[in-house]
């Protein structure tokens, strides 16, 4: 049995290893609609990848951290770069260009970081979703298995 914190707060350690699927919208593919998806892991919880690449690529900036003097530019570069590395683990459907030059390409980290460059948002909306600690409770994922 569940206790009440349990209830609010237990994760689904394997869900923040190897990530959940986020629908961002649907596109046409082969004449049929079909979702646009993206694997993320947790930003922190029991992804100890996430943890060992945020620790790995702060490091040379400590000093400028805990001095409160980091370069916001810098920050979002070493959080974009540790995302890339350690949270997003793939993805399916997700075109590139419009109209009759679409393309479907496989997802890498190359092919990733064009794709933020041009929807900076879109990182920012999987960012939200792989910090939220409900899309990797037990409840919610049991929840969603039923439907």
């Amino acid at each position: 049995m569940t206790n009440a914190l349990g209830k609010l707060f237990a994760t689904d350690k394997d869900a923040e290893k190897n990530g959940i699927d986020v629908e961002v919208g649907t596109v046409l593919r082969d004449g049929k609609e079909v979702p646009m998806l993206f694997t993320v892991r947790r930003s922190g919880g029991n992804n100890l990848e996430y943890k060992r690449t945020i620790e790995r690529l702060t490091k040379p900036h400590r000093r400028a951290i805990e001095k409160g003097k980091m370069d916001l530019v810098k920050l979002q570069e070493i959080t974009q770069e540790c995302f890339l590395e350690s949270v997003l683990v793939g993805w399916e459907n997700i075109p590139f260009g419009e109209g009759k030059d679409q393309k479907f390409r496989q997802f890498n980290v190359a092919n990733a970081r064009i794709l933020f460059d041009l929807y900076p948002e879109l990182l920012v909306e999987l960012q939200d979703n792989a910090q939220e600690i409900a899309n990797f409770q037990n409840s919610r994922l049991e929840e969603e298995a039923k439907n």
